[in-house]
């Protein structure tokens, strides 16, 4: 497989360079963790983020972030459809499962793009959203998969829903043969939970351990590419806020205008340069020239 989405370099829509400034911005330092060089999660890594993996961990790593939580620990896994990952067994031993399917929803979604749903509900009632998303209105997705807690007393709830009109398709290989998607009683009916959060019950916590647990089935949202479309970035920042336990920064934060950059070769900067010095003011001067030449033979004053 190729390399996984990347929190450092910020080119390319599917990498987290963006998401990780946002972090910084909220004054907290965000740093690459490479756990199959290290025994254990260090102990002054106050929340651990794992983005979109798309192959197997080592035992060391998933052992490392099983008992960085036993410990206490902070947790984010985003984790996309069909994900080629092993992380699997270790989130329904931590409370959650996973759907094996993909969310579709042809009314609420972005540009006619069934698999890019829409969320408005933020708690399983709608009435009583949870704080992660007390104050959020629309969040957009692309390719998500239903989450949900593995029992009642898991500890951990959705907060993250899509809309009435979508539906868990579990049928992929048939959606993927047909190139059609078609909601029967063997699919998930919506709402269709995406993200669940809370404090998991596990067997051997450390005294006074509280640790604390969020899994998104997607993580696109909070790509480069769409981290700025709607609330994405909200959401994103209020579940790391929440992770952390500064439930201060929970909030809807305001748009600030991000600055276009455009990258040019020496060539392309010198034809620049020689088209505004030289080639636009003459042209300018000659549709000056040719104006005040035609009102002249047709005998109408200079202006």
């Amino acid at each position: 497989p190729g390399e996984e989405p990347s929190a450092e370099s910020p080119d390319g829509l599917a990498g987290f360079a963006r998401a990780a400034d946002a972090i910084r911005n909220e004054t907290h330092a965000v740093e690459p963790l490479l756990l199959a060089t290290r025994e254990a999660v260090p102990e002054d890594a106050d929340a651990v983020v794992v983005a979109g993996p798309t192959r197997p961990l080592l035992e060391g790593e998933r052992a490392a972030l099983d008992a960085y939580l036993a410990r206490g620990g902070a947790l984010l896994v985003m984790l996309d459809p069909r994900a080629q990952t092993n992380l699997y067994q270790d989130l329904e031993r931590w409370g959650v499962v996973v759907g094996d399917d993909v969310v579709v929803d042809a009314v609420m979604s972005v540009n006619r793009q069934p698999t890019a749903p829409v969320a408005e509900q933020y708690g399983t009632d709608a009435s009583q959203p949870h704080e992660i998303g007390a104050d959020l209105s629309r969040t957009v997705f692309s390719m998500a998969r239903s989450v949900e807690p593995s029992a009642p007393g898991s500890g951990l709830e959705p907060f993250v829903l899509t809309s009435s009109h979508s539906w868990a398709e579990r049928d992929i290989a048939d959606w993927m043969r047909t190139g059609r998607a078609m909601q029967d009683d063997s699919d998930r009916a919506g709402p269709v939970p995406i993200a669940v959060a809370g404090r998991p019950q596990l067997t051997g916590l450390g005294e006074g351990a509280e640790p604390r647990l969020a899994v998104f089935g997607d993580s696109n949202f909070a790509t480069n590419e769409l981290i700025d479309v709607f609330g994405n970035r909200d959401l994103f920042l209020n579940t790391v806020s929440w992770l952390l336990g500064d439930v201060e920064h929970i909030t809807v934060r305001p748009n600030v205008a991000r600055s276009s950059t455009v990258s040019l070769t020496a060539g392309q900067l010198q034809v620049m340069q020689y088209l505004s010095l030289f080639v636009l003011p003459e042209g300018i001067a000659l549709v000056g020239v040719g104006v005040w030449w035609a009102r002249r033979t047709r005998g109408e004053p200079a202006a």
